[in-house]
């Protein structure tokens, strides 16, 4: 079991630093557009997992990424700020007094609770990712602008991929 979970994670990881790296950065969209995927492996890390496992692996991811697309720890710091938020949204979508989620996904929990899940997550991601780019406050509503929409195409993305890698029935053993 643990090392079917280990390759699993690691076959994740791999795939989604070179969906990011190959396929999504070398998209020419704008100024305003540059969606991120690999966050799919913060969210959809196991909830039972120890804090500092996850504080790790989204430090590993977010290196991973930064050491690819050149960008000097931005990746790395918002991916180790999304996942130490990552327990709080969790708590949003658990069910006050009932069974601890072993599996977080989008037939796992719901469609909803995912999407607010994810949302909160994405949207903690871009804010700090796009602060720490501009580095100031000066035009606030442009630099507001460029994180809703990157959170929401992102978002999007992270939809898209689950509904068409994730299984019904896989997800929900």
């Amino acid at each position: 079991m643990y090392q079917n979970k280990l390759l699993t994670y690691s076959l994740r990881f791999v795939v989604l630093v070179l969906l990011q790296v190959l396929v999504i950065n070398q998209m020419d969209g704008s100024d305003y557009l540059m969606p991120v995927v690999y966050p799919i492996f913060i969210l959809l890390l196991a909830p039972t997992m120890p804090k500092i496992s996850v504080l790790v692996l989204a430090f590993a991811i977010g290196f991973s990424v930064d050491i690819c697309s050149n960008t000097l720890g931005l990746h790395m710091s918002a991916s180790l700020l999304m996942a130490f938020a990552r327990p709080y949204a969790l708590s949003w979508i658990t069910l006050r007094g009932g069974d601890v989620i072993q599996k977080v996904g989008i037939y796992r929990v719901g469609f909803r609770k995912f999407l607010i899940y994810a949302g909160i997550l994405i949207f903690i991601h871009q804010f700090y990712f796009y602060i720490l780019d501009a580095f100031h406050f000066m035009n606030f509503s442009r630099l507001f602008l460029k994180i809703l929409l990157n959170t929401v195409v992102s978002v999007g993305l992270i939809f898209l991929t689950l509904v068409i890698f994730e299984s019904k029935k896989q997800s929900r053993r």
